[in-house]
């Protein structure tokens, strides 16, 4: 009986740093949710937001990917980081990032509203990937 050889790309630095073929599949970025009984974070393809208790292991779709799509566009938005409003109401995320220095500083943002479903893009007018270190304010504005 002839054994199946199992083929993986070779170790090249054009594999490991341009290709990325060793790259391991991440996981996050994680929130405690406000009433501490669970975490958030981002999975799948597109991306959503999901939500699992921390004592069951129960997991649920928080936002979709059609959440996440803004309305004069087909595809979701590329999410790298997100936060919640203290009341959970709504959801900055940030998408695009751009590097500065040695961290993924620069971007877009865009609050979405779960009332409501609408996603809106904070600094539209700007230029692409300008904004930095947006955060939600105490009062959920």
């Amino acid at each position: 009986m002839a054994s199946k050889q199992i083929s993986s790309p070779q170790l090249t630095l054009e594999n490991i740093f341009s290709k990325k073929a060793f790259e391991s599949k991440g996981f996050g970025p994680v929130r405690w949710m406000k009433d501490s009984a669970g975490y958030s974070t981002l999975e799948g393809k597109p991306k959503e937001i999901v939500r699992y208790e921390a004592i069951s292991g129960k997991r649920t779709v928080l936002v979709s990917g059609a959440l996440l799509t803004p309305k004069d566009q087909s595809k979701p938005l590329e999410v790298t980081d997100y936060a919640w409003s203290e009341d959970n109401s709504q959801l900055l995320i940030f998408t695009n990032a751009k590097r500065v220095w040695r961290y993924e500083t620069r971007g877009d943002y865009w609050v979405l509203n779960l009332a409501t479903g609408e996603l809106q893009q904070l600094g539209k007018s700007l230029e692409p990937s300008s904004l930095m270190f947006a955060k939600f304010s105490p009062d959920g504005s």
